[in-house]
């Protein structure tokens, strides 16, 4: 389950971007003026397999947290979608798009996206190697790292 090499890019400025400007390398969004923080997001092989095999042309896999309660306040929901929004980053791992906007990001980041298919369920689910707790509910606690650094 180790993750794939990412690219991320940013469609803040897709016309200026890593993936459109081949004299750019990609920095997780930190080249792109518009766009100062620099993501990680993680894609297994069994993650990016199922993306492109569920995903119609132009379609990508958003991951987005919410307020969904559960011991943490948070939860990440997974979603199909054809339309990016200011403020996304792109990754891409093996053909397959992975996108999270910004706000996400700063809970999510340095996660890796999984996909999990088992007997009992098959789903998405985000695997965090700095946890140093968790539980069942798949939850995350409501502090970012930019608010748990300070």
């Amino acid at each position: 389950m180790s993750p794939l090499d990412t690219t991320p890019s940013s469609s803040d400025s897709m016309q200026d971007s890593c993936s459109t400007n081949p004299e750019k390398s990609c920095c997780g969004g930190s080249c792109h003026t518009d766009m100062a923080p620099q993501y990680e997001l993680g894609i297994t092989q069994a993650a990016a397999t199922r993306v492109k095999s569920v995903a119609k042309d132009g379609q990508f896999l958003r991951v987005f947290v919410y307020e969904g309660g559960g011991c943490g306040g948070l939860k990440a929901g997974f979603d199909l979608d054809d339309t990016t929004r200011p403020g996304d980053v792109e990754f891409q791992a093996d053909g397959a798009r992975v996108v999270a906007d910004s706000e996400s990001l700063q809970y999510i980041d340095g996660t890796t996206v999984d996909y999990i298919d088992t007997v009992a369920m098959s789903r998405f689910a985000l695997i965090n190697p700095n946890a140093v707790a968790g539980c069942g509910c798949g939850s995350f606690n409501k502090e970012s790292k930019e608010s748990a650094a300070a």
